[in-house]
């Protein structure tokens, strides 16, 4: 996708009603929607992709919709990918950045983290390939929930450490891990990744980097759904718009 291409499609954004989507469409848009709530907010674009405060009540209204719903959720992996996106939200979206959005994703994080952390403990989640996707949107929440007040949760934080060391010891010298799938592996390279980037632990370093060149040096994998290749795609343009401006800033200065 180019920026032109993305600016065709923007009205369409714009007009969605977010509140008839299913839950993962609900997901994908408002990762999308906070792509281009930064895009324009930062470097000032709004003549040219659309006004921040359409993206921002977008997100601010899926918010509401995504932890609404999260009550009448029983799925363990539901539950996690809704609040894997509202911890990324209240932690990187000006959109949402107040006490009342905190607060609610908050209340929801800890209770969910209680009723799951023992499971991870006790390995209990299973080591297939849907029990990975369980752990991965657990852990996210997890990190982003104490990487704040790590000391308060020193038994949570070995138990994701150990087993980012176990995936780490099993990366095999082409930089790719037997019998695991593209989408398993870049959810395991996003979780080494963030723990490093919060913690500063870069003790699996040489790992991540074999990891991130043989798996991310791919087109787009087959396994990947479309709306979150869509998803990819627009937040890949939004990036790359704001590396261009920041780049003739450096150079200008």
């Amino acid at each position: 996708m180019t920026s032109d291409e993305l600016k065709n499609i923007l009205p369409e954004l714009q007009e969605t009603d977010v509140s008839s989507l299913g839950l993962e469409d609900m997901l994908c848009s408002a990762y999308i929607y906070d792509a281009l709530y930064n895009l324009v907010s930062v470097n000032g674009l709004d003549m040219e992709y659309g006004d921040r405060k359409i993206y921002g009540g977008k997100i601010r209204q899926l918010f509401e919709l995504l932890t609404g719903m999260y009550r009448d959720m029983e799925s363990v992996l539901e539950r996690g990918k809704i609040l894997a996106l509202t911890g990324y939200l209240i932690g990187n979206s000006m959109a949402v950045c107040n006490r009342e959005f905190v607060d609610r994703h908050n209340v929801l994080a800890d209770k969910f983290i209680s009723e799951n952390a023992g499971k991870l403990l006790s390995g209990s989640f299973g080591n297939d390939f849907e029990s990975e996707k369980v752990v991965y949107f657990f852990v996210r929440v997890v990190l982003d929930y104490i990487c704040f007040c790590r000391g308060q949760y020193r038994e949570l934080d070995a138990a994701v450490s150990e087993l980012l060391d176990r995936w780490a010891s099993t990366v095999e010298d082409d930089g790719k891990w037997d019998g695991v799938t593209a989408v398993q592996a870049l959810c395991r390279i996003d979780l080494m990744r963030m723990y490093s980037a919060l913690f500063l632990d870069f003790s699996r370093e040489d790992k991540i980097r074999a990891a991130e060149s043989a798996y991310l040096s791919q087109s787009y994998c087959d396994d990947i759904p479309d709306r979150a290749r869509f998803c990819l795609e627009v937040r890949s343009v939004c990036d790359a718009v704001c590396g261009e401006i920041q780049q003739t800033v450096i150079e200008e200065n």
